[in-house]
């Protein structure tokens, strides 16, 4: 089980040391180099349309180009999670599910502070699962980024603390060949089947497009933009309606619509509070 050792003590200076927005691109070139897909993002939210970098890796240039001289110290860094990047990475954001992961979870060579005191544990893609994003696993600030996801990553700063996300330990040691592969059943071994029940109310305006598998509600609501000034309050609060109507629990809305907000469709992306604020109002309703 994993336990916080000497490996993962803060070095002396090393949140002062290297951990500058000016060294972006140094980061941004060194992920790329080891197969990482990286985003430039504004605060945590991407700062482009990014779904197509779920698919490919972005150019050298394009990393140039968001975070060399010309726009050094703009954006913050972000990683894809999931297969692209062949990265499953769980967040636990505070001591209790700091305490839970490293008492649950082997160990990782390549484990991040965040910017808010949290901590944010890397480790490899199974092969033949498909890990999808989950918030508060097990009731517990808890959540896992992957496929469809993305995190921060060091040198960023956090927009609301402005303190930098960084390595514990030196990354430049570890490869992925030196991460363990994650296990669902680490966390999640209370999961509930995934399975959407057909709205009952015959007055649902979805009842004729929910279909039985939760996939085909995610390819439905995908094509339902999110455009700010284009009535985006409206899209984002229609689509956590659809997964409510669908017969989702509020939990199980929350990491649907966090899903739907990271493919893209949400321009600019929402933040998470804001995602939690539209699937309370619908629930309410």
């Amino acid at each position: 089980m994993l336990h916080s050792d000497d490996r993962h003590e803060r070095r002396a200076g090393q949140a002062d040391v290297g951990h500058d927005l000016r060294f972006a691109f140094h980061y941004a070139s060194e992920y790329r180099d080891r197969g990482y897909s990286v985003v430039p993002l504004q605060g945590k939210a991407p700062a482009i349309a990014w779904r197509e970098l779920q698919r490919r890796r972005a150019t050298l240039g394009e990393v140039a180009s968001w975070f060399g001289h010309a726009n050094s110290g703009a954006w913050n860094v972000g990683i894809v999670t999931g297969r692209i990047s062949d990265l499953v990475v769980v967040d636990a954001d505070d001591a209790s599910a700091i305490a839970a992961v490293e008492e649950q979870c082997p160990p990782t060579p390549l484990v991040v502070e965040t910017g808010r005191g949290g901590r944010h544990y890397y480790f490899r893609m199974p092969p033949d699962v498909d890990v999808r994003c989950r918030v508060r696993v097990g009731g517990k600030k808890i959540d896992i980024r992957a496929e469809g996801g993305l995190v921060v990553a060091p040198p960023s700063r956090h927009p609301d603390t402005g303190r930098p996300y960084f390595w514990l330990g030196d990354f430049h040691d570890y490869s992925l060949s030196d991460v363990p592969t994650y296990e669902p059943q680490w966390l999640e071994k209370r999961e509930r089947p995934r399975h959407v029940h057909s709205p009952t109310t015959t007055d649902n305006p979805l009842a004729h497009h929910v279909l039985p598998h939760i996939t085909d509600l995610r390819a439905y609501v995908r094509a339902i933009p999110s455009v700010s000034h284009q009535g985006g309050h409206n899209s984002c609060f229609r689509v956590a309606c659809l997964f409510r109507d669908a017969g989702l629990s509020p939990e199980e809305a929350l990491e649907e619509l966090i899903a739907w907000n990271e493919s893209g469709a949400a321009q600019p992306p929402w933040s998470e509070k804001e995602l939690r604020h539209k699937i309370e109002s619908a629930y309410r309703h």
